[in-house]
């Protein structure tokens, strides 16, 4: 039985709870920015107040008692980051983003009176 758990005060984007996510483990972590992204409550993990020991206890112990909801959040979490985090999918985002940039720019310098 494996669980990943990351208490955590802050984040970027949790790069650790992705790859746990992605090998299929139920993830448990704070409810920050950064984590919530990545794991969707009680849908693909378990997101705890940040500093609440306690939430963080009993949440660990409820899934180390519940072998059907580990499957579930773990193959519900796998799921998650193939569809939302493909590094293809995250490069295509990106060139689209900076294509739109590069529009906008183009279309201020042709009309610089009407900001984009």
């Amino acid at each position: 039985m494996d669980i990943f758990v990351l208490p955590s005060h802050r984040e970027g984007v949790p790069r650790a709870c992705m790859e746990a996510a992605a090998m299929g483990l139920p993830v448990i972590t704070t409810d920050i920015r950064g984590c919530r992204e990545v794991v969707k409550c009680n849908e693909t993990g378990i997101l705890v107040p940040i500093k609440d020991c306690k939430a963080l206890v009993a949440a660990i112990e409820a899934l180390a008692q519940d072998e059907a909801r580990r499957t579930e959040l773990g193959r519900k979490g796998r799921r998650h980051i193939l569809k939302n985090f493909d590094q293809q999918l995250v490069l295509e985002r990106l060139r689209d983003f900076y294509a739109q940039i590069q529009l906008r720019l183009q279309m201020n310098k042709l009309w610089p009176d009407r900001r984009c």
